[in-house]
């Protein structure tokens, strides 16, 4: 019989009963195992037929070795190509992308056959209720499950409207409308009063989150090292400072001449980032060398820190030129966007428990569901953003990939600092982190101030 941690136990006795519930539990809290316990009992009791998982691609073989790790008896079965492949007592695994590809086809039909226990694992992949995800799939089947449960460590990246499909999936007591929800919770500004700039009415906010979920926190419920903060500066080239310089300026020509979304004004600072990692992007979306990356003053400065520091070291950068540049640098363990379920696999193993030091991620890629903690004799409790992006999940969720179950260190991170752009970019996450832990009662302190 499986026994669950306390924090697991607390979230289960809340969600136990109701047909919608949110596990809204940092990562490492055992999401996984709470809801695999919580299907094998409404599989006994007659109540539900199969699960059905739907989360981001990196994360199916995890779920298949949970399953396993666990000593669940369950059938696993990804993307089924018809409903008759899926059984009583099945799991059924989806990626995200596959709900509108082909293997997407084929849900509603299940779901007309079986009483399904859906899983969303890492719900804020489905906050955008423009997308299509959302409008030609979710939205057109979900009223056919039997129990949805939405996991996440943080379901509010960005603003109040991450939630509102999350609380419309969970039936929590929001309007029907997003439009009419954004007014309620969401202060407008920036390009034509369009952008979200702001939350509105945050306790009423995490009231009606409340009904329908538990949030819980590493903090509260486990004795994890801590997390420590640092920042190393580098000096850029003079040739990458005339090259920033000359950006900068056409950049604020171009936004003083006409108005720019905060999309567009995103893309802008992100080709000034690229110069100090020493490449820009072109107008055709190729990558141009600025320098030989050899000698990109943002290198030598990890370099230094690779030195310096004990045990393996993972190494985050956000563009994918950087990403390979950086692999075959140091010939390391690498995921990038693209790969396999197998090769993710096989690459976290390489790094656990082999030799190398060094693991490069790519960050959207390599942010959901890795545990990388090396191995007794060489730990990994050391992590450098070589870059970052505006994306508070993906930083979120990346830290978390050394500090879990397992961790015995304090947990250092380092962020690269040189050129204007990248303290820009930091102060922009810690801005989005106060916003959702407002909402998510994660903090006292900002709870006092509201």
């Amino acid at each position: 019989m499986t026994i669950l941690f306390p924090v697991q136990k607390a979230a289960y006795d809340k969600g136990k009963g109701k047909e919608r519930f949110g596990y809204f539990l940092e990562m490492g809290l055992g999401k996984t195992l709470l809801v695999l316990h919580e299907f094998a009992e409404l599989l006994d009791a007659g109540e539900a037929d199969i699960m059905m998982v739907f989360c981001p691609n990196s994360l199916i073989s995890t779920w298949k070795d949970e399953i396993k790790k666990h000593q669940f008896e369950f059938e696993t079965v990804t993307k089924p190509d018809s409903s008759r492949e899926v059984k009583r007592g099945s799991v059924v695994l989806y990626n995200y992308e596959a709900i509108i590809n082909s293997p997407g086809k084929h849900i509603a039909d299940i779901l007309k056959i079986h009483r399904t226990y859906a899983v969303f694992d890492e719900s804020v992949q489905i906050k955008n209720f423009k997308a299509e995800r959302w409008t030609k799939g979710i939205q057109r089947w979900e009223h056919l499950l039997k129990y949805v449960r939405l996991l996440s460590g943080r379901p509010m990246v960005q603003s109040p409207m991450d939630l509102w499909t999350q609380l419309t999936m969970l039936h929590g007591q929001v309007s029907s409308s997003p439009y009419a929800f954004r007014n309620t919770y969401c202060r407008m500004g920036g390009w034509m009063n369009k952008q979200v700039v702001g939350t509105m009415n945050p306790e009423r906010l995490t009231q009606i989150l409340n009904a329908v979920s538990i949030v819980a926190t590493k903090k509260q419920w486990t004795d994890l090292p801590e997390k420590l903060y640092t920042s190393r500066n580098y000096t850029m080239t003079e040739l990458q400072h005339q090259t920033y310089n000359k950006m900068y300026r056409d950049m604020i020509v171009e936004i003083k001449s006409q108005p720019i979304s905060v999309q567009q004004a995103v893309h802008k600072y992100s080709k000034l980032q690229q110069v100090g990692s020493g490449f820009m992007f072109n107008e055709s979306g190729d990558a141009v060398p600025i320098m030989e990356f050899e000698k990109v003053p943002k290198l030598k400065v990890l370099e230094e820190i690779l030195d310096e520091m004990e045990g393996k070291v993972i190494v985050f950068a956000h563009y994918r030129p950087s990403v390979e540049a950086l692999s075959k640098h140091f010939k390391c363990p690498t995921i990038r966007g693209g790969m396999t379920e197998h090769d993710i696999k096989d690459v976290i193993d390489e790094f656990n428990n082999g030799d190398s030091r060094v693991f490069v991620g790519q960050l959207a890629a390599a942010k959901y569901g890795l545990t990388l903690l090396g191995h007794p004799a060489m730990p990994c409790h050391t992590t450098v953003y070589f870059e970052n992006s505006y994306s508070l999940d993906a930083r979120i969720q990346s830290e978390d990939r050394n500090h879990r179950h397992g961790q015995k260190n304090s947990v250092l991170y380092i962020d690269l600092m040189g050129a204007a752009v990248e303290r820009k970019i930091i102060r922009a996450l810690q801005h989005k982190d106060d916003l959702s832990r407002l909402i998510m009662g994660m903090n006292e302190e900002l709870q006092n101030a509201a």
